[in-house]
Formats: structure tokens, C-alpha cells, sequence
């Protein structure tokens, strides 16, 4: 199921009738990104339709709030001790992951021109968005359907190394080694 949606969205995004709707050859990157987010938003719905039918309930495809005051499950080839919530593991991932890849892209492109940021800067809401998007449709296709069948056939852990993997395989083609490991490590957690 997956799989066939993932195709059938590249398919459709490499016909020039999909290009000419949105920018043609040479798009803006609004257009762009539109016209690549509205195949994901296509392909979340049919993916959540499917798994509606099989599991009946949002939350038996993990389709749900998850709750931030719990534990988080001990990890130790991660350093993930045990009595850390999620709320402060988050907060801390999140503002130290940031800071490395800021440190990271000023070294790799040097800091920016004023010009080049005030552009960059009237996108940031339409950014955000996009990325959310990309996210929730990522965790869907990546995680959630696969999630879902598997644990209860061969278990929890064996269901999560596999999700893992098929994250890591996903990004793979067109990404440096080092954001393929960092998408492995992130879709550990």
C-alpha cells in the first residue's frame, strides 16, 4: 500500500501536466513546494483511508497525541538513562540539534548576506508549514503503517528496528552521509 502510493505520487510528479499546473520547467519555490506538498497531502489520505479500514481506530495506527510528561524508555547505545521524560528530552534534542546544524551549515556555506536572509525570512511561515506537512506525512508512510502491522507479529522492538531502517532507506538517495546518519538516529527515537 506503501509502496504503490509512493510510486504512483513520483509518477504524477514527473508528468509535465502536473509541472504545467504548477510553475512549468522553472517554478518559484512556492510553486514548487506546493506542488510537492499537495502529492504528500494526496498520499497521507489515502495511506490514513487505508489504515482507517484495516485498524478502525486513529490511535490503533499510532494516529495520536503521544504524552509529553511520559517516560522515555531507556536507550543505552543512545546515552537515554532512565528517568528522563520526553518533555525535557525534546526541549534538550531539539535546542542542541539546532545549534548543531547551525554551527554546521555557517561552517560548510559561511554566514549569509543580510539580503540573502531577508529573503529567506518572508518564507519562514510558508517553511513551517511545508514542514509540517512533510512531517506528519513522513511519520504516516514511514513509521505509523508499518508500525502499526508489524508490532503486533513480531513484537515491539524488532517492529521499531525495522520502521528504522525503511526511515534511513528513504533518505538515503540525495542526502550526505551525514544526514543519512542523523535521519537514522532521529528515526530511532
Amino acid at each position: 500500500m506503501v509502496f504503490v502510493t509512493t510510486e504512483s505520487i513520483k509518477a504524477l510528479r514527473a508528468t509535465e501536466h502536473w509541472k504545467k499546473w504548477f510553475g512549468g520547467s522553472s517554478p518559484s519555490f512556492v510553486q514548487y513546494m506546493v506542488r510537492m506538498q499537495l502529492l504528500l497531502i494526496l498520499g497521507f489520505f489515502i495511506i490514513f483511508f487505508v489504515l482507517f479500514l484495516i485498524k478502525k481506530n486513529p490511535s490503533k495506527f499510532y494516529f495520536s497525541m503521544g504524552d509529553l510528561n511520559a517516560k522515555v524508555k531507556p536507550v543505552k547505545w543512545l546515552a537515554v538513562q532512565d528517568n528522563i521524560y520526553w518533555k525535557g528530552l525534546g526541549s534538550e534534542f531539539g535546542i542542541y540539534l539546532s545549534i548543531g546544524i547551525l554551527i554546521y551549515l555557517l561552517f560548510t556555506n559561511g554566514i549569509p548576506a543580510i539580503n540573502d536572509l531577508m529573503q529567506v525570512v518572508r518564507y519562514i511561515p510558508l517553511i513551517i508549514i511545508f514542514a509540517a506537512i512533510n512531517s506528519v506525512y513522513e511519520e504516516l508512510v514511514y513509521r505509523a503503517s508499518l508500525l502499526s502491522v508489524l508490532e503486533s507479529v513480531i513484537g515491539e522492538r524488532h517492529a521499531l528496528s525495522i520502521t528504522t531502517l525503511y526511515f534511513g532507506i528513504g533518505h538515503f538517495y540525495g542526502a550526505p552521509i551525514k544526514s543519512r546518519l542523523v535521519c537514522k538516529f532521529l528515526s530511532y527515537q
